[in-house]
């Protein structure tokens, strides 16, 4: 089938490989299309699959002549593929495409047919000298302070929050409920919140309680005044004094390893 095959590098990991055929192999193929086509097709004058072979190629020749020609390319594609180094194998995803397909039609009878595809392979990387290398590096030292901040910082971040018994402190995590008392000892509805959870001295709180709860147990209640100063942010609250009821209910720590 194959009369001579080459290949030509290319760049961007990519090759034309170019390969002829031999006309007796196009002409075998076409013969037996001919022949298939013949035993099926139904001829104005002549009964269904006995027109002479003569005729269909006369009213089908060029079209079953490019038909069989791409599937000589085809097989020839395959068989020389095949045979390759690995090196020149198409990779997976690349398939390989004619080059200048346009030209190679309207196919001749009786004439070798040379044609080309190009396609993407393997790259061919040469690794450079990377064995015996001698390198320079900075000697780093680091300070007793970073190496205590960052152990520190790991322990932070493995830390576990465990139940505490006895009393609150800055840094523990606490889940109070609280309500501010009118001056007839009824509570403000509309100011009550259940269940607030959060760290002792963060100030992550409405009403700055931090220091209120410091001292306080879990299941214990009581009511403070709070004064606030007339520059104070809280809304409502600048230049006012307030009774507020707490109730501490449950009481974690951080237990750092």
């Amino acid at each position: 089938m194959i009369a001579n095959k080459s290949i030509k590098e290319l760049d961007h990991s990519a090759v034309e490989l170019t390969i002829t055929v031999k006309s007796e192999t196009i002409e075998k193929e076409y013969k037996s299309a001919l022949a298939k086509y013949a035993k099926t097709l139904q001829i104005k004058g002549f009964r269904k699959g006995k027109a002479p072979q003569s005729v269909v190629e006369a009213k089908l020749g060029q079209a079953v002549r490019e038909e069989s020609t791409f599937n000589v390319i085809e097989d020839a594609l395959k068989e020389v593929i095949e045979e390759v180094e690995e090196r020149y194998k198409p990779l997976p995803y690349s398939i390989p495409h004619l080059v200048d397909e346009e030209n190679l039609t309207p196919f001749e009878a009786e004439k070798d047919l040379t044609f080309s595809v190009k396609y993407d392979v393997m790259p061919n990387v040469v690794l450079p000298a990377y064995k015996g290398l001698t390198i320079s590096y900075p000697k780093v030292t680091l300070p007793k302070e970073a190496v205590d901040a960052e152990i520190e910082k790991l322990r932070q971040q493995n830390a576990m929050t465990i139940e505490k018994k006895g009393k609150a402190a800055d840094g523990d995590i606490v889940t109070v409920d609280y309500v501010e008392v009118a001056e007839d000892g009824s509570e403000v509805e509309e100011t009550k919140r259940a269940d607030f959870v959060f760290t002792l001295g963060s100030g992550s709180n409405f009403y700055e309680i931090d220091k209120d709860i410091v001292g306080m147990a879990a299941g214990e209640e009581k009511t403070v005044e709070k004064t606030y100063g007339e520059d104070s942010d809280k809304a409502g609250l600048a230049g006012r004094t307030i009774s507020l009821k707490i109730a501490l209910k449950a009481l974690k720590m951080r237990d750092v390893p």
